[in-house]
């Protein structure tokens, strides 16, 4: 059995997600480089700002949408549950993965697809940081 080194940390839950040919297809899609699975590397993934450690089974960065549509279409197939994260510093629980399953790090979707300084809009990918966004339009004024 899993055991957390947090405090307040529940059992590692045990899905479908779990399971070896799941695993080399989620690396399949998004790169062996991309997947945790090891216990110390995907636990920080398993809690925001309250401390509450819920560790998924894996964590998975994709880098483009299509992948992400990819990880999305085994999950429903294979039926697990999947949680995204962005920082991971929120209050309320939103980006911990409860019921096990896997994590979505956004992480490496940090692209910015359009500047629109006329109409005062950016089209990004969820992954950039605030501080990525200012520096890039801090040239429009």
């Amino acid at each position: 059995m899993y055991q957390s080194i947090h405090f307040n940390a529940k059992p590692r839950a045990v899905t479908n997600a779990s399971k070896p040919e799941v695993l080399e297809k989620l690396q399949q899609i998004v790169g062996t480089e991309n997947v945790l699975v090891e216990p110390e590397k995907v636990e920080p993934y398993g809690a925001d700002a309250v401390k509450e450690k819920f560790p998924p089974e894996a964590v998975v960065f994709p880098e483009s949408t299509a992948q992400m549509c990819e990880i999305l279409k085994l999950a429903n197939s294979e039926i697990f549950p999947v949680t995204a994260r962005g920082g991971g510093v929120g209050y309320t629980g939103g980006a911990v993965p409860v019921d096990g399953g896997i994590v979505i790090g956004t992480d490496r979707m940090n692209k910015i697809i359009e500047i629109n300084a006329d109409d005062l809009y950016v089209i990004c990918q969820p992954g950039l940081t605030t501080f990525a966004l200012q520096q890039a339009v801090e040239k429009y004024g």
